[in-house]
């Protein structure tokens, strides 16, 4: 197990800048603090997750970014220097995803299967809050009830 390459999973499955689909709050900030990681990955893993482990590995996650250009970064910082709260920079935002795939699923251009097909493949772009909230892509979309 690379712990940098689950880090990175974990912040992609579960993080988001900004998502403005929750029907509660407006615009909320879906991130993670280095706790909430080594929880994540304890739970996964079992004990041989460290919090010192995480620290230590998101260090080098963030080391090995600072070199790149910032469009190139995929590894977004909230916070003070001790309060510090991660999230995955993802090119296209949450809710221009579900644009998509509710696009994709009413045209009239694809056929059922590859309007679906097209539909998973958008969803797996993205982290678990898009595909809680777009649970119609499945092959009984369309059919009469």
């Amino acid at each position: 197990m690379i712990l940098t390459q689950e880090i990175l999973e974990i912040l992609k499955q579960y993080t988001s800048a900004i998502t403005s689909m929750d029907t509660k709050k407006e615009l909320q900030e879906k991130t993670l603090n280095c706790k909430e990681i080594t929880a994540y990955l304890s739970a996964k893993y079992g004990k041989e997750i460290t919090y010192k482990r995480v620290i230590r590995s998101m260090k080098h996650l963030l080391e090995s970014e600072a070199l790149l250009p910032n469009s190139q970064q995929i590894i977004g910082i909230i916070g003070e220097t001790k309060r510090k709260r991660y999230y995955y920079k993802n090119s296209i935002s949450d809710v221009e995803l579900k644009y998509l795939i509710d696009c994709v699923m009413h045209s009239k251009i694809f056929r059922k299967e590859q309007a679906g097909s097209l539909a998973k493949r958008l969803q797996a772009l993205s982290n678990r809050n898009v595909v809680k909230l777009t649970p119609y892509v499945n092959d009984s979309f369309g059919e009469q009830r």
